[in-house]
């Protein structure tokens, strides 16, 4: 009887790891699967820049989640094209927290497109216009709403204000 005992009770203990292997690999299965979803969603949702599948200005504006409207060749002086858009991220958020960076690479990106020739962004809605002017392949300067160094003004500007409240 008691050899029947040790012989169930070894079973037993089989059957448990039997069973504890087979929810380890179910779990780390489930584990790797949702990894895998993620990344697929996560590619889906945002399209990685790369300048083989970007070729145009309205993908540009669209890969930086802004509203494409239209482009045209620029009625002023120094100026190749002007393109109408909406920013969906203003240069500074309702914290006053500077969005530079989103703009920067957005006008770098910009400019390689179309081949370092002096470009507008216009927002009509947002009463924003950018002018990017570029020489010898690369940008030179960059205007904002008619100020040339708008991020550092309006850093300098909200740093005043926060000061004379105080």
């Amino acid at each position: 009887m008691k050899y029947k005992e040790g012989k169930i009770k070894n079973h037993n203990k089989q059957n448990y790891k039997k069973i504890l292997i087979v929810l380890f690999v179910v779990i780390f299965t489930l584990l790797c699967l949702s990894l895998c979803l993620s990344m697929m969603q996560k590619k889906l949702e945002e399209p990685e820049l790369s300048y083989d599948n970007i070729k145009t200005v309205k993908q540009v504006v669209e890969y930086y989640k802004a509203t494409y409207i239209s482009e045209e060749e620029s009625k002023e002086e120094g100026y190749f094209l002007d393109v109408n858009l909406k920013f969906t991220i203003l240069p500074y958020d309702e914290n006053d927290n500077s969005n530079e960076k989103y703009y920067n690479d957005f006008i770098q990106d910009l400019a390689k497109v179309i081949k370092y020739k002096s470009f507008k962004m216009i927002d009509n809605e947002n009463d924003i216009t950018i002018k990017v002017i570029c020489e010898k392949g690369k940008i030179v300067s960059i205007i904002i709403n008619d100020i040339e160094d708008y991020f550092i003004y309006m850093d300098s500007r909200n740093k005043y204000e926060k000061i004379c409240r105080n």
